[in-house]
């Protein structure tokens, strides 16, 4: 029996690291990163990444939670907690550690040694979100095991609740502090795929609502809520109603982003039938996703390192995620030869 592929994660996944090395390597311009010397403000490039912030790195969690919906409701696996423990630690945590041994020698050795232990069983760098993706999928473990039906929806409201509740990023929970806010998201992809029929058959004409939404909650979410919420001069209550303001503005960026995108795809491949095969590149582009995401950091901080001070503001980030992608590629092609590399990044 030949494997069914989700041709819509095929198509989404990429699409979506590729944004997210896209931020990356704009991020100097919106304050993510730490500006080189000598780079000036150019603002049509912190709009860009205003734009892509609102939902990129949500939707691959949203994805690990609509493949997992598939394997338990569709192909009918069953998992223990033994089980997927093991698989996701082996397949998440492990290439994490391993990966942020490296990323501490390159940059972080000025660093104590006893704070970059730390940091590497966190998840140092980008690679934090492995460590909470791992606690993802054991919640959305414990979830199918003892919840269904209307329970679902219960759940992803209390879970929309409690991803809203600020938890310090600096404390070392080995990941578990940004797990409530992704955990979310990953219940929604849960839970996306079971209506997933009803949803587009509700949303198949509206995206361009979706599309007017996203930017709506975009333009709140960075240019409105935070002055007010930063604003010290303004009373405490109204300092907390623009909080909690700007953090739902937030999530339903994310969640109108993600949909927007989920019923773009979704239309595509309706309008091609039944009968249309993925072409092999964006397969293969699919089968990459993990490495080009592992790697793409190691080499920008280099370029973001070396290359500011030899060329212009207006094309180092459209020249270094040029770059960044080819070379991560390439990387992910040399590794996955190896069984070690399919190991870490297969």
């Amino acid at each position: 029996m030949t494997k069914k592929i989700l041709y819509e994660v095929n198509i989404i996944r990429p699409i979506v690291i590729t944004l997210l090395v896209l931020l990356h390597a704009f991020a100097i311009f919106y304050g993510g990163w730490d500006k080189p010397y000598g780079v000036k403000d150019i603002k049509i490039y912190e709009w860009l990444s205003c734009i892509i912030r609102g939902f990129r790195i949500e939707t691959i969690a949203f994805i690990a939670g609509y493949v997992f919906s598939y394997q338990v409701t569709d192909l009918g696996r069953v998992y223990t907690l033994r089980g997927i423990a093991k698989k996701k630690f082996l397949r998440l945590v492990v290439p994490c550690w391993i990966f942020g041994i490296v990323y501490a020698l390159c940059f972080s050795r000025s660093e104590p040694i006893l704070d970059n232990i730390v940091a590497i069983l966190n998840g140092i760098g980008h690679l934090w979100f492995l460590t909470m993706l791992f606690w993802c999928f054991i919640t959305l473990f414990i979830i199918n095991k003892y919840t269904s039906g209307k329970g679902n929806i219960i759940l992803l409201l209390c879970l929309l609740v409690a991803s809203l509740i600020p938890i310090p990023n600096k404390i070392p929970l080995f990941g578990l502090g940004k797990m409530p806010h992704f955990l979310f998201y990953a219940y929604l992809g849960y839970v996306f795929y079971i209506y997933r029929e009803k949803i587009y058959a509700t949303l198949r004409n509206k995206y361009l609502i979706l599309l007017l939404l996203y930017g709506i909650f975009v333009i709140l979410s960075f240019y409105v809520l935070p002055g007010m919420h930063n604003n010290e001069e303004m009373p405490i209550f109204v300092r907390l109603a623009s909080y909690g303001s700007l953090k739902i503005s937030q999530c339903m960026s994310a969640m109108t982003g993600i949909t927007f995108l989920y019923i773009i795809v979704q239309r595509f491949l309706k309008k091609k039938g039944d009968k249309y095969v993925l072409p092999d590149f964006v397969n293969r582009a699919n089968k990459m996703c993990y490495g080009v995401y592992v790697f793409h950091q190691f080499i920008l901080m280099y370029l973001y390192t070396n290359l500011p001070s030899m060329i212009s503001p207006y094309i180092l980030p459209v020249l270094s995620f040029i770059v960044v992608m080819a070379l991560s590629v390439f990387l992910t092609a040399i590794f996955t030869k190896f069984r070690f590399g399919r190991f870490l990044i297969g």
